[in-house]
């Protein structure tokens, strides 16, 4: 598992919701594509929107289904995702990223009518918090069985029809009120100060996060949250690349800490400007039909950015350490210009002749400093990943870097390493 791992959904504690305990007590909903059974597969998918839609509009609890997690991961999660073919699958994923409530269900048929079924389930203690389940005769009656159906299973009626206009009243007094920035002030100012708090540390780093959000709730028109919007995922963008730098460029774990640190932060942000655009979005829909308002505070809590790492990346530590341990010598005996002694840390099976590997390594040092990478260079999703591989094949993905002495751009090579007796052997050293 990954930085999917990084991902970590905060609930929303949605305005004018219904009273629902598991609901304001837990995580984000993860709702995994229905299972079939005896039905047409193409069904699942709409029946799974369904339950989606229904969920945010009959009871105000923002979830996501397999289109919205693929958004958010990177190309090996999703490949995770795309493999995930049953229940038990999705709910390890989503509780990777952090979702601690599942809602999955079947959709079947029983003799000449269909079956609906669905449980909501706990990630954390693996309990079944609740089921429901509905009969119908044709498919077409399907999007009115969903809502009355999703509303047995959260035990509750849906949300209320209400007179919005006080609410939109509130709403224009807190804008007026704020005065958010102008986009160019936003993009120039606002984003700088949470910059500089950043760099300074976590001091006033959440205070600074928390004008941003805020900022951005309290714009008043789409147009300029649009604009605002654009630039902070530019400059995450921008600092994120430049943090990931600064992180494989590392020398001491020290340096590697602050960057990682700041990494976390700036995912931390992210995570806040979604869930900001996620209850915007709501929020002006209800203005349109005249039932509610968008928000005037933050319906979420802000917290320090935190480093995680994966379950299996800890143990795997010290089998990665002593794989590098040979591509530490390697590295030497390039600078060194010894040949031979390159060549001998090459195993059996290598996949590639260690005397091209040497020419190629000696050319690709000049002018940059070569060494192995030392582990707490990687992030966790590196990590997790050279853990899952060593324990599905037995080798370990270890690695070089190359860093260039005028830029200071890190250059990460793979180094693939077999145990043998007594200890590693190179196999494979990534070509130029």
């Amino acid at each position: 598992m990954k930085s999917i791992l990084r991902f970590d959904v905060i609930l929303l504690t949605v305005w004018l919701a219904p009273s629902v305990t598991w609901a304001t007590e837990t995580g984000q909903l993860v709702v995994p594509t229905l299972s079939t059974s005896a039905v047409e597969p193409e069904v699942a998918p709409v029946l799974t929107e369904l339950v989606l839609e229904a969920l945010l509009t009959r009871h105000h609890l923002p979830a996501l289904g397999p289109a919205d997690l693929k958004d958010m991961l990177d190309v090996e999660q999703q490949r995770q995702l795309l493999g995930c073919d049953d229940t038990r699958c999705f709910s390890e994923l989503a509780g990777a990223l952090g979702s601690a409530r599942l809602v999955s269900g079947l959709i079947g048929r029983l003799g000449e009518q269909y079956v609906v079924s669905l449980k909501l389930v706990d990630l954390s203690s693996a309990q079944v918090l609740s089921r429901a389940s509905r009969r119908f005769g044709r498919l077409e009656e399907a999007p009115e069985v969903i809502g009355p159906l999703v509303d047995d299973l959260v035990g509750a009626k849906p949300a209320a029809k209400v007179d919005g206009r006080p609410l939109i009243a509130v709403r224009k007094e807190a804008e007026a009120r704020a005065k958010a920035a102008s986009v160019e002030e936003f993009c120039g100012a606002r984003i700088a100060a949470y910059v500089g708090a950043v760099a300074a540390g976590r001091g006033a780093v959440i205070d600074a996060r928390r004008k941003v959000l805020m900022d951005l709730l309290l714009t008043p028109f789409v147009a300029e949250l649009d604009d605002k919007l654009a630039c902070i995922r530019r400059r995450v963008g921008e600092e994120e690349s430049r943090l990931k730098d600064e992180l494989r460029a590392a020398v001491t774990e020290g340096v590697a800490g602050k960057a990682r640190g700041a990494l976390a932060e700036w995912q931390e942000l992210t995570h806040g400007v979604r869930l900001v655009e996620e209850v915007y979005r709501l929020g002006l829909e209800k203005e349109k039909h005249g039932t509610g308002a968008r928000p005037t505070e933050l319906t979420f809590a802000l917290r320090p950015g935190r480093v995680r790492e994966g379950r299996g990346a800890a143990g795997f530590r010290k089998t990665f350490e002593a794989a590098q341990a040979v591509v530490a010598a390697a590295c030497v005996a390039v600078r060194d210009e010894k040949r031979a002694e390159f060549v001998g840390l090459f195993g059996p099976k290598r996949k590639v002749d260690p005397r091209d590997a040497y020419v190629a390594r000696l050319g690709e040092v000049e002018g940059a400093r070569l060494d192995a990478c030392p582990v707490f260079v990687l992030d966790e999703g590196d990590l997790d990943a050279r853990a899952k591989e060593f324990a599905e094949r037995k080798v370990v993905r270890g690695c070089a870097r190359y860093v260039g002495k005028k830029d200071g751009v890190p250059v990460f090579r793979d180094v693939v390493l077999e145990g043998v007796e007594g200890g590693w052997r190179i196999v494979e050293w990534s070509r130029l």
